[in-house]
């Protein structure tokens, strides 16, 4: 089964696959594919190989639920980290 598997911070009144496609799928990254597969056609594909994951990666054990860390320990091979942190005030963390 191809899957990507979406790490996603839970934000109020807004679904972890919507905001994956407003913030994600809407990106002009993704151009090529919606005009050769049409926009409405590309969202069907891209949301039958996306699971989003609730989770946040200051919290322990990223936040996960149980089922989702295990879900992720039985099926998934590659993990991709880009994250990061829009706040350029924040302290920096000891590097030693």
């Amino acid at each position: 089964m191809n899957t990507i598997y979406v790490l996603v911070r839970a934000k109020r009144n807004k679904k972890p696959i919507d905001r994956i496609k407003n913030e994600i799928l809407n990106s002009p990254n993704f151009k090529v594919l919606k005009t050769k597969m049409g926009a409405q056609g590309f969202i069907e594909f891209a949301e039958s190989k996306i699971v989003p994951i609730v989770g946040d990666l200051i919290v322990d054990k990223l936040g996960m639920s149980d089922h989702d860390r295990n879900l992720l320990i039985e099926n998934c091979h590659v993990i991709i980290n880009s994250a990061a942190s829009v706040n350029f005030d924040d302290p920096l963390q000891d590097a030693l």
